[in-house]
């Protein structure tokens, strides 16, 4: 009986662990979306000082998101945010508008992954 107990407080648990990783991974992927977006607009709008002060920004709240992500994710998936960050940054720098708007379209695609990636699903488990 005990085992039991204990293998349900064990699933409870990993379940729990989960549900909250979950959560926290998709309200810092919607925060960085919307940054992102920001960023974008700024871009098209070829307002460049605003659109570096932006990414700065991100970067610097990616630093902090990173730690916790790179704890729970796939590391692939973070050293390719973190590449395409340094592209964004460079393109943003020489003022390449169709290049940064491509990797702001790409950065937004993986960081919109991770979170449906890392959940606790039974495909994802099996």
């Amino acid at each position: 009986m005990k085992a039991i107990i204990l293998a349900a407080i064990l699933v409870l648990l990993v379940v729990g662990m989960g549900v909250f990783f979950q959560n926290m991974l998709g309200k810092d992927s919607r925060e960085m979306m919307l940054a992102l977006q920001d960023a974008a607009k700024q871009v098209q709008k070829e307002k460049w000082l605003e659109a570096e002060a932006t990414l700065q920004e991100i970067s610097r709240q990616w630093q902090g998101k990173r730690k916790k992500w790179h704890a729970v994710s796939d590391h692939t998936e973070i050293r390719i945010i973190d590449e395409s960050m340094a592209r964004l940054k460079a393109y943003i720098s020489v003022q390449e508008k169709k290049d940064c708007l491509a990797e702001i379209a790409a950065l937004q695609q993986t960081i919109r992954y991770i979170p449906d990636k890392e959940k606790l699903t039974l495909s994802n488990i099996f």
